[in-house]
Parts: structure tokens; sequence; C-alpha cells
């Protein structure tokens, strides 16, 4: 919810500074994070801790509550954003040991920061620096796997497999249109805005999510074409989908949902519906027992289908197009009445 996050925002100012939307103390903390950045650039970390005396447990506390504070901003936990005080957290970020989190949430900084600026060639300026950031973080991780557990940084959490699948997406088709709107309108509290997911706890998860669905997207409409609903294409997308969708979301249910439709052998449809029904039953609250529930015509939609055509295999081989359109968007629809 909204007020957590704004929670989480105001508790980390306790331990770091972030001016109030003002000229001259914007400008004054600008400049003061592009010189330290500056100076951190020179000399580094280790020689920089020194000439600014910094401890080491205040500066694990400073690299606490930025990380904080950046993820509360970019989901809407900082009442007063403005593009000030995103490039000054965007700067302050920049102070902040690299770990392939932080410079994917870099990239997704950057575009939310250039989203709808109004400078001349912005949008160019703005992609060119986030795929270097998604570059970097790929580097980065591809780095990390590679050394013993030992010598990895301890503070840094590894990525989990959702998002590991998103960073091997290609930096354009993650910074969609689409997904930098969803991003900008999350930052600043403006319509629209994406549906609550308790299972979504990041602003790179709501960047895999939509990701995600728009994944589903394409292999859906995709399936409409008769040469392409039983191709590897499709698979393909599928399995993308599945893959970067954050578990236990909104996103991850409708896959496999739809992969319990497209999937022809009876054992994976049984299995991925099963895994939907039971992933469902988790998140939400029990469902209305009458017949006409939202829930139990999901219930009996999707199983009738899954139990005819494991009595009978093939059955959806047989569909045409048009009819495996609407029998997609006819359990989808149930789904959605069901899920909210």
């Amino acid at each position: 919810p909204l007020r957590l996050r704004r929670r989480a925002f105001l508790t980390a100012l306790q331990t770091i500074w972030i001016p109030a939307p003002t000229p001259l103390l914007s400008l004054a903390a600008l400049a003061l994070k592009l010189t330290k950045l500056t100076l951190l650039t020179l000399v580094g970390a280790p020689a920089y801790a020194f000439l600014t005396g910094s401890s080491s447990p205040s500066e694990t506390a400073r690299i606490k509550a930025w990380s904080i504070a950046l993820d509360a901003q970019l989901v809407g936990g900082d009442p007063l954003v403005s593009r000030a005080r995103l490039t000054l957290t965007l700067l302050a970020s920049a102070t902040l040991p690299a770990t392939p989190a932080r410079l994917m949430l870099q990239a997704l900084h950057i575009r939310i920061l250039f989203h709808n600026a109004p400078f001349p060639l912005s949008p160019t300026l703005a992609a060119h620096l986030a795929r270097k950031k998604w570059s970097a973080a790929r580097a980065l991780q591809l780095i990390t796997e590679a050394l013993p557990a030992s010598d990895t940084d301890v503070s840094a959490e590894p990525l989990p497999p959702h998002l590991l699948a998103l960073l091997a997406q290609p930096a354009k088709a993650v910074f969609s249109d689409a997904a930098i709107k969803t991003a900008h309108a999350l930052t600043y509290n403006t319509p629209p805005l994406p549906a609550e997911d308790r299972a979504i706890r990041s602003p790179l998860d709501v960047l895999a999510a939509t990701f995600s669905t728009s994944t589903l997207h394409t292999a859906l409409e995709s399936s409409l074409l008769p040469s392409c609903s039983s191709s590897p294409t499709l698979s393909k997308l599928l399995s993308t989908a599945l893959a970067t969708a954050p578990p236990g979301s909104t996103p991850h249910l409708r896959v496999l949902t739809a992969l319990a439709l497209f999937h022809y052998s009876p054992t994976e449809r049984g299995e991925n519906l099963a895994l939907a029904l039971a992933e469902a039953a988790a998140r939400d609250p029990p469902p209305e027992t009458g017949p006409l529930a939202p829930k139990g015509l999901l219930l009996r939609t999707t199983t009738s289908a899954v139990e005819g055509d494991v009595k009978g295999v093939g059955r959806y081989r047989r569909l045409s197009a048009a009819e495996l359109g609407a029998r997609v968007r006819s359990v989808l629809r149930c789904f959605t009445h069901a899920t909210g």
C-alpha cells in the first residue's frame, strides 16, 4: 500500500538527507552529490572513506538507507517527488557499491527521470544511458557467478530468478514505452496506476511484471494465427513470460493459466492448471460457494476444459484459430473476474 511505501521513504530520511523541493536547497544538494561522486570516481572507495572519515558501521547504515529510499521513491513513496529529487537520488545511487540489482535500478531510474523531459534528444540519451547500465549489470552478474561465494559482497543480495530472467532480456525490449509509462506513473502517483499486488515489492518487480504481461499478450496474439498456434515461438514467449513474472503475482497466475491452455501434453496442462489454482487459492480470500461465484466459475470452466482434453488427447489441436481465440478469451475473462 501507498502508506507503507511512504513510511519506508520517511524512515530512510532519518539517516540520509534529501532537501525540500526549493531551488536553492536542491541546487546545493546536487552540487554536493556531484562533488562526492567525482571524488569517489577519482580516488576509489577505500580512499574516499578515509578522506571523508566514514566508519564501516555508518557507511553500512548509509547504504541501507539509500537502498530503501531508492526503492520507495520509485514506487511512489516520495510525496514531494520531482525531477530535481529524482536527479539527486540517481546521483546518490551512483555512490553505492555496484551490484547487478542496483545497476538495473539505475537503468530504470534514468528512464523515469528522462520521461517526457523537455530536452532535445532526451529519449535517445535516456535509452543510451539505460542500455549501458543494463549491459553493466549483465557483465557484473557474470562476474559474480564466476567468483566463489567467499569473494562476493556479502551485503549484496543475489538476484531472484525472475530478475535474472529479466536481466537476460534486451534493454530495448524491457524498457518499452508501456513499461516506462507505468513506472513513471507509479513514481509520481498519477493515473493510470498499476493494480496493487502483494507479490510485487520493488520497482524491479513492477518492471518484470510489466514485461511478463506484455510478453504474454504477444504470445496470445500470435496464438490466433493458424501457423503459430503450436510453434516454438509461442512456447518460447510463454516460457519467457513465466520466467520473468514475480512469483505469486497476478502476471504469474495469468501465465500459468495460459500454459494450461497451450501445452498439448495432458500431464503438463494438468500440472499448470493445478499450480494456477493453488496459487490463486493462496493469494485470495476463501471464495464464495455459490454456483455463479467468480472463483467457482473459474474452477468449472478451466477444470472441465482440462478434463475433457485429458480424456481426448489432441482436442485443442483440432480447434480452429477463431475457436482457440474464443476459448482463450473466455477462460482469461473468468480468470480476471476471479482474481480481481
